[in-house]
């Protein structure tokens, strides 16, 4: 199985002290396994030396990390711990923090957490949320779905079910009537490929599917891919401990952090116990509607990855407010001849209003294979594999480029397209860009964009209307400008077939590149052969023009 990274694990220790006013002091602490954590507390010199050079002892409380016994955990059971050493308080294991059976600096470094995740930014809906100062504005809860406190790993559910089961198995999921085969069209709700179920588009859970929507209420819900990957690309991550329990401290800009723990994954009547894995809301792409995305701890990294729809997995739930996107330029209305428009995506990418080859949004443009510069446009009439320009024999074995994988031949490892073979980059020159996957991704997510079915001049396709404070006028069509397989363009009007600049690395099949695929029911995904021809829509990032 494909992994992709989406983060990093912060193992560089650190050390040292700063002084400030008022004996205000910043103590970086190089501790456990070599990750580093940042506390801030206001004290006296003599606490300095015994925080960081004294064995702590702290007095029993019934609460674990209440050393004052006052019912709650705060600032002032730090104090206390100290205090309780200075008195020669009797050896209590209530302070045993971190679970090693040792009182030590450590477990000073678990109650300072403990103290962050208690002192939560607010309460919403009767649950608690921790504001982590992540670029989206989202907030995640302090809790998994059906656990107390924010080592216990919770409930399990099965992708899209909002209710907990003894059975986890195709045959008693929700969404399917039996497994789902190419044979066996058996999915019945969020299908992106028509080979396995009613194809319906659908890549995001609906509310009424979403089991945080459902049980907690108000904004809460089960996070996106997207929002799973900004929480690690801009927090300080750290698998460590809490009350013993493994798991993921997350560390926002905000000094705030979330513990997100092992829990339980069931498949069948199995259980797997101490595993990492918590369901988002996203439909895993190129998998026919099988699998959904999750976030797993896989050989000590953690990665998005996909799992089977009907699996058991933990749930940990967000609320996300959109803030408006602030440019720090105005986009402007054209590029290097191109018209383009701001949908105010949070990348900051703008998308072109036309094909490449349209001289209008709703025609229809020009056709190009993967990797390819010359298209329809430019006299070829035949799009299959032996017209392709990386393969060296009609079965596609013969890959020259962009390969990684020793079955299909010359082995480069290039998966995404280099500038001399984008087509947006060699047509409209300067920034000018086919799409990420990742691009793609977010055009498509319901937060920041709709998408209606229409006509424009006799031409039906997708009308993309940005839903960002701010930009709720700018929208792009999108024409269904079918496919060009071998010969003829096929399905014109009925299907959109957009190129992204991105092979698919998830089945190991090399001549398979991703695009985006839609038909009036909705906008989906798809992998299949480079050779065939497709639409383009170029993008360029605003920071790029306005260098």
């Amino acid at each position: 199985m494909s992994k992709v990274g989406v983060g990093r694990v912060s193992t560089k220790p650190r050390s040292g002290i700063k002084m400030k006013k008022q004996f205000s002091l910043l103590v970086k602490y190089n501790c456990i396994e070599g990750s580093y954590y940042w506390i801030r507390h206001n004290c006296q010199a003599l606490w300095l030396v015994a925080l960081l050079f004294i064995p702590l002892i702290g007095s029993a409380q019934t609460l674990r990390g209440d050393v004052n016994g006052d019912g709650k955990v705060d600032e002032a059971d730090a104090s206390a711990l100290v205090n309780s050493y200075l008195k020669n308080d009797p050896l209590s294991t209530i302070t045993d923090l971190d679970g090693d059976n040792n009182l030590t600096i450590a477990d000073v470094v678990s109650l300072i957490s403990m103290i962050s995740m208690y002192n939560a930014s607010g309460i919403h809906n009767g649950h608690d949320y921790v504001d982590l100062g992540l670029p989206s504005g989202t907030l995640w809860a302090t809790c998994n779905m059906d656990a107390d406190s924010p080592e216990q790993g919770g409930g399990v559910y099965a992708w899209g079910e909002i209710e907990l089961k003894e059975e986890y198995t195709w045959d008693t999921y929700k969404w399917a009537n039996g497994k789902p085969t190419k044979d066996a069209h058996n999915l019945t709700k969020y299908c992106d490929r028509g080979a396995y179920g009613s194809l319906d588009g659908k890549m995001t859970l609906e509310a009424a599917d979403d089991v945080a929507n459902v049980k907690w209420g108000g904004s809460w819900h089960i996070p996106t891919d997207m929002e799973f990957q900004e929480l690690v690309d801009n927090c300080i991550v750290e698998w460590t401990r809490m009350n013993g329990i493994r798991g993921y401290r997350f560390t926002g800009s905000t000094g705030k952090n979330i513990f997100i723990p092992v829990g339980d994954s069931r498949s069948g009547t199995s259980v797997s116990q101490n595993s990492f894995e918590y369901w988002t809301s996203s439909l895993r792409p190129d998998a026919h509607g099988t699998n959904a995305n999750n976030i797993e701890r896989f050989d000590g990294e953690l990665s998005i990855s996909g799992s089977l729809r009907y699996h058991g997995q933990t749930i940990r739930p967000v609320i996300s407010e959109l803030k408006p996107i602030v440019h720090d330029e105005t986009a402007p209305p054209s590029y290097m001849g191109h018209d383009l428009v701001d949908l105010g995506l949070p990348s900051g990418t703008l998308w072109a209003t036309c094909n490449i080859g349209a001289s209008s949004p709703e025609e229809y443009g020009c056709y190009y294979a993967w990797g390819e510069t010359e298209g329809s446009c430019d006299g070829k009439e035949s799009f299959k594999s032996a017209t392709y320009k990386f393969y060296t024999d009609h079965l596609g074995s013969g890959i020259t480029k962009y390969n990684y994988n020793t079955e299909y031949g010359f082995v480069d490892n290039l998966t995404k397209l280099e500038v001399e073979d984008d087509a947006a980059a060699a047509n409209w020159r300067g920034e000018w860009r086919i799409p990420t996957w990742k691009q793609i991704t977010e055009l498509k997510n319901s937060r920041y964009t709709s998408w209606e079915w229409t006509t424009i001049n006799g031409v039906e396709g997708f009308l993309v209307t940005s839903k960002m404070e701010g930009f709720t006028n700018n929208s792009i069509f999108l024409p269904a400008a079918g496919e060009h397989d071998a010969s003829k363009v096929n399905r014109a009007g009925q299907n959109g077939a957009y190129l992204s600049s991105e092979l698919d690395t998830d089945y190991e099949i090399s001549h398979e590149a991703l695009y985006l695929f839609f038909t009036p029911k909705g906008p989906g995904s798809g992998s299949t052969d480079r050779c065939y021809g497709r639409s383009v829509r170029p993008v360029v990032l605003l920071d790029s023009i306005n260098k």
